[in-house]
């Protein structure tokens, strides 16, 4: 990947190339901070700072040291995690159909008015019910989710009818087994490993549905084919971008935020999770 996260190539905004070494995905430098104990590189998601202290320490020695206390004792936040690089939105522009972002309720409210594409839905980048305490589409959400609601969700506009070959049912389909695989763990994603996981599917997604419109002149096939992949790093960093701004500051729901299974129909996240619980793959 070519993103910052990702697990080799460099950041598009800064070009650096650094590991973090809990997890080994590259990160530029406004992701990774030094541990206070083993000074090694920790990058926003492996990063854990204690209530009342600035020593920022990386998952592993974080663990160690709260080894021994109880889970309801230990407060940590995540001190980096919305240090992303603004994107070049403009990367939107350069696929047919283009990208367009709008809330849940925008895309319902455009459909009402005829001016909504055909055949499309509104994709929300973490499924909605994955924020649901309950069952359904609606009802009380899971603890930490802010302000979330579907209707006030950010979404964007795929090709929709759920059969084999569309954007909707690829996402769909990749989003349930991600939801399977942690629910059979008895895990729980936070909505930053959940952007994590569906920027790198969202790039996949892109590259295989839509078509690139960008300037391709005098370059050779090969050049073509890897400028294309690039743009659809870069259109899925930057959705990624504008989802986690939309969470953290319009829904007031932060990135450590755990959420529920929902897709699966798993439960919802307890208000204290359990180390055993915290979902550590990505």
């Amino acid at each position: 990947m070519v993103n910052c996260g990702g697990a080799a190539a460099a950041c598009p905004a800064c070009k650096g190339v650094l590991k973090c070494t809990v997890c080994e995905h590259a990160f530029c430098k406004a992701h990774l901070a030094s541990c206070a104990n083993c000074n090694g590189n920790t990058c926003a998601y492996c990063a854990r700072q204690m209530a009342g202290h600035n020593a920022l320490l990386d998952l592993n020695c974080f663990d160690k040291l709260t080894s021994k206390m109880d889970e309801t004792d230990i407060i940590a936040t995540c001190p980096l995690a919305s240090t992303l690089p603004a994107p070049d939105e403009s990367i939107f522009n350069d696929f047919s159909p283009p990208i367009e972002l709008l809330t849940y309720s925008q895309s319902r409210a455009a459909g009402g008015k005829g001016v909504r594409p055909a055949n499309v839905q509104a994709e929300h980048f973490i499924p909605n019910s994955c924020f649901i305490a309950g069952t359904g589409r609606s009802g009380a959400t899971v603890h930490g989710a802010g302000k979330y609601s579907e209707g006030k969700a950010l979404t964007y506009w795929v090709e929709d009818d759920q059969m084999a070959g569309t954007e909707h049912k690829y996402l769909t389909d990749r989003e349930r087994a991600f939801c399977n695989e942690v629910a059979k763990k008895g895990q729980y994603p936070t909505i930053g490993q959940w952007c994590d996981f569906m920027q790198a599917v969202t790039a996949e997604s892109i590259a295989a549905h839509r078509t690139y419109a960008g300037n391709v002149s005098n370059l050779t096939t090969q050049e073509i084919a890897n400028r294309q992949v690039l743009a659809a790093q870069q259109a899925a960093y930057a959705i990624r971008y504008k989802m986690q701004a939309h969470f953290e500051n319009n829904l007031k729901a932060s990135t450590q935020t755990y959420l529920a299974n929902g897709i699966v129909g798993g439960s919802a996240p307890p208000k204290v999770v359990t180390k055993a619980q915290i979902y550590k793959d990505i």
